[in-house]
């Protein structure tokens, strides 16, 4: 899981833009979640 963690901050990361969006998309995912929780309090 942590390879998997990491390549998802990665997307994350290489899009801060899209971050917001993409979070509404994965709000089921608990990891992205957190991201953003911690990107965007």
């Amino acid at each position: 899981m942590d390879d998997r963690k990491r390549r998802y901050l990665g997307r994350y990361f290489a899009h801060p833009m899209m971050q917001n969006r993409r979070a509404k998309r994965d709000d089921y995912k608990p990891s992205a979640v957190r991201v953003t929780q911690r990107y965007v309090p």
